[in-house]
Parts: C-alpha cells; structure tokens; sequence
C-alpha cells in the first residue's frame, strides 16, 4: 500500500508492498481464520463455534451514513468480501462487528451486509456521475460525497475513493490540481 490505498487490478500499480499471502501465526483448532481483505490488505475475520467475529469487513448502517464513505483501503476487494460474507454468515447464528451494533444474529447482519453492498453500489455510481466529462481529484469527489466536511475525514474518505476511481475513470493524468480523473 505504498500510496496509502490499494487496488489489484488498476494499470496504474504494477505492484503492492503489503503482500496478500500474509502468513498468520496463529493456530487454535477451534478457531476458523478467514480472509476478508478490503479494509485493510491482510484483514481476516474469526469463526469460533457458531459465530463469526467479522471485525471491520463491513459496518452499521448508521457508521456508513454518518461518514458517507465506508473506510476500505482497497474498496474492490472489500467487496468481494461483502459477497463472501452474505455466504458465510447464513451459517453462523451471531455475528460481531467493530463498528455499529455489535452483536448480531444472522438474519440481521445479512439485512446489514446487503446494506453495506446497495450503499456501495450506489457510491460508485456517485462518483462516475461526478466525474462524468470533468476532470475531479480525488479529494474534490471525496468533497462531494462526504457527509463530514473537516480536512480529517476529507483525506480519510479520499482513500476508498482513489481506490473506487482507479477502476472506473477512463482518463488519468496529472495537472496542475494533482492527479485528476475523469469519464
């Protein structure tokens, strides 16, 4: 993650510092590790018994709404470990997550994961109708999308948002207001 946020398959990054294949040192046979990259390269998530510790792999509806970016250092990547873990938690009867109501059963937490997932969708969306035929940096569509607009969560929320922007611009180049994408 040299520039402070992540995406595979962009053409502009040949290559990532933080390794994907990370090995973990753990080992409890009771224990599940399970990968979930996204909100950051090597985030995994814990099963013990019938629940799964998600962590930071998706958030509450009232987190999401509250920032108007939900924070995922390679935002593709996080996901497809949305659509991993609408499979996963139809197995689990409770779910833990960081950052919204933490303790949740299964029906409830597939309720907020297909949020998460439609609210993600539609950001995308967002920014593609923003940088249709104009020439946008990152931090003037993290502006625009930003419910908070303090410098800290401008350059917070910027990070998803060059994620999400590598992927869907069709032109990137550098100007004088810095590296500006457009449609």
């Amino acid at each position: 993650m040299t520039y402070g946020f992540s995406s595979r398959d962009s053409p502009i990054f040949t290559f990532d510092l933080v390794k994907q294949n990370l090995e973990l040192n753990f080992s409890d046979p009771e224990v599940e590790v399970i990968k979930l990259p996204g909100h950051t390269p090597g985030h995994v998530a814990y099963l013990l018994g019938d629940v799964l510790y998600a962590g930071d792999s998706f958030f509450g509806q009232r987190v999401i709404e509250g920032f108007g970016v939900p924070f995922y250092t390679d935002f593709w990547a996080a996901m497809e470990s949305l659509n991993k873990l609408r499979e996963l938690v139809g197995g689990v009867e409770k779910v833990v997550i960081s950052h919204g109501p933490t303790y949740l059963d299964s029906k409830k937490a597939k309720e907020l994961i297909e949020f998460n997932i439609n609210y993600c969708n539609k950001l995308v969306e967002k920014v593609r109708e923003l940088i249709m035929g104009r020439e946008l940096t990152a931090e003037e569509v993290a502006y625009q999308v930003s419910i908070n607009k303090d410098p800290a969560n401008i350059y917070l929320n910027s990070i998803p948002i060059k994620s999400i922007l590598v992927q869907v611009a069709g032109n990137i180049r550098t100007t004088e207001k810095g590296v500006t994408y457009s449609l």
